[in-house]
């Protein structure tokens, strides 16, 4: 009679299976390691919610490779490192987790050699100067390391370029090439104000600024009342965090100085957009690595995002996405998600169209390519709530406007 039941049991497995039900011999988990907690939180929701969007369509078409996708979180703690390391140690030690992902958890990316160290494949999205500074001088202790975001050496020249390209066109008039740049602290704003700073100086511009602490100062009024004294052509602010933008972005526009405004990232996150409102119209930023926006896979998503969860989302409502399936890329090509260094080599081996260009990696540095033929640097401009890309032309869905601000 137990067998008979037995027998029973296995067959409506069986049947299951073959009218349209899956049954997956294994669990494939994806840690993610982000900064739920702080200033970042919002990006990092945004990370959470897209990964799962993507789990939740491979989960079903099928799984991939015999494999069920599941997330497991992990908070990094405004990036503190002792919260990095926390974070680390419980996705490691988590049963069936061959893979990690992540937008950023650090500020120095030091979690690359904990990552090394047992071979596990990370995908990172973000510090790619730091990726590139632990990672270069061996690469090969790295095989399972790779940074889907490219050199971030564009960002210290594209913008003084583009100025320069947009008083020749017309757009706008440069008075006499000044810019005020403000940089934090952290690796990141620092290594981008200062290759800025060298590229702008190099056209023949005049630059002063102040260094602020990271994701820290919420009164900008006193470094406002600099900039109002002897009005810049351009300010830049390299400070990343989405609030912190945001408060600049409403102190400037108490009493608005005869200039363009820059600022690095932040406004890529819809925290950005909500905290600032009307206020943002005119802005510009730029990304590395970054969705793009004109590509009907992009807007699909987005489309979807935005249903499930209420708003369009940021930079990682598809850049998550992105990540979830470059992992699943390799799966279906590996089969064993235990197979860490074979994952890892299919990782770096990849030459493939994302939904942010073409992806392909140097296999010196570990970063994804950059350039018009891979993954381009693109330029956003804010108006009335929406995003513009204005950068590169034919992925552009609006022309460059002379902020309000300047129209008066």
């Amino acid at each position: 009679m137990k067998n008979t039941y037995r027998f029973r049991t296995i067959l409506a497995v069986l049947l299951f299976s073959l009218i349209g039900g899956v049954v997956h011999a294994q669990v494939a988990k994806i840690g993610i390691m982000v900064p739920l907690t702080g200033a970042f939180g919002a990006d990092a929701e945004d990370v959470v919610q897209a990964a799962q969007m993507a789990v939740n369509d491979l989960n079903k078409a099928g799984g991939v490779a015999g494999h069920s996708l599941e997330l497991v979180i992990a908070d990094t703690v405004d990036q503190r490192a002792d919260a990095v390391t926390t974070a680390f140690h419980k996705l490691s030690n988590t049963e069936d987790l061959n893979f990690i992902m992540t937008a950023y958890a650090s500020t120095s990316n030091f979690e690359i050699d904990l990552m090394a160290e047992i071979g596990m494949p990370y995908l990172i999205s973000a510090n790619a100067a730091q990726t590139r500074a632990i990672i270069s001088p061996n690469p090969e202790k790295y095989g399972t390391v790779w940074s889907r975001v490219p050199t971030y050496d564009a960002y210290e020249t594209a913008l003084p370029e583009l100025m320069e390209a947009y008083d020749k066109a017309g757009l706008l008039s440069l008075r006499d090439r000044k810019a005020f740049i403000i940089s934090s602290d952290d690796p990141y704003g620092t290594t981008i104000a200062t290759g800025m700073t060298a590229h702008f100086k190099k056209l023949g511009w005049t630059v002063t600024g102040e260094t602020v602490p990271f994701a820290s100062v919420t009164d900008w009024r006193g470094v406002l009342a600099k900039i109002r004294q002897n009005e810049p052509d351009i300010v830049v602010v390299t400070d990343s965090a989405p609030p912190n933008n945001a408060a600049f972005m409403n102190q400037f526009m108490e009493n608005p100085p005869n200039s363009v405004l820059f600022l690095q990232y932040g406004p890529s996150v819809q925290e950005f957009l909500e905290l600032t409102a009307s206020n943002s119209t005119g802005v510009i930023y730029n990304m590395l690595g970054g969705a793009i926006d004109s590509k009907e896979e992009v807007i699909t998503i987005r489309k979807r995002y935005e249903e499930e969860y209420g708003h369009p989302g940021g930079y990682f409502a598809v850049v998550a996405y992105d990540q979830v399936m470059i992992y699943a890329k390799c799966l279906e090509k590996v089969g064993d998600a235990a197979d860490r260094a074979a994952i890892g080599k299919c990782i770096g081996g990849l030459e493939t169209e994302t939904l942010a260009g073409f992806l392909t990696f140097d296999q010196k540095t570990h970063l994804a390519m950059q350039g018009p033929k891979f993954y381009p640097i693109q330029f956003y401009q804010i108006w009335e709530g929406e995003r513009i890309q204005i950068e590169p032309g034919h992925y552009a869905t609006g022309t460059f406007q002379l902020p309000p601000w300047m129209l008066k």
